[in-house]
């Protein structure tokens, strides 16, 4: 098991990689299963967005750069159903950032999600 500190100040534990494939697994198969959220209005995707993000985040599939690799990803996830997920604004101030991340933990660590779905919310646009 590993152990990180994040930029919040949170430190979390991570199960044993040999999970990481099936946990992948089950997780696409539930998005699978959600049509890639094809079809959900702007509010609805921000909030599934904010769970499969909770969800992806703790399968921690590499050492490093797993945040990296999720802010890259779910704007595809959006593309693919019909948004456009912007996070610059996120990006602008280190208090914009320090907010995605406390709210990316809550998720995360948590289940809760409401944070990360308002701050998906501004920053999705439908295409």
């Amino acid at each position: 098991m590993m152990a990180k500190t994040r930029p919040s100040g949170s430190v979390v534990a991570y199960g044993p990689s040999h999970n990481v494939p099936a946990a992948l697994a089950n997780t696409f198969a539930a998005l699978n299963a959600e049509n890639c959220l094809v079809g959900l209005d702007t509010e609805a995707i921000a909030k599934r967005l904010a769970y499969y993000y909770s969800e992806l985040d703790p399968i921690h599939a590499f050492r490093d750069g797993n945040s990296r690799t999720l802010r890259a990803f779910t704007p595809d996830i959006a593309q693919s159903a019909g948004h456009r997920l912007d996070w610059a604004p996120t990006a602008q101030t280190a208090e914009l950032r320090q907010r995605l991340y406390h709210a990316r933990d809550l998720a995360a660590m948590r289940g809760e999600t409401s944070e990360l779905t308002q701050i998906l919310g501004t920053n999705l646009h439908r295409l």
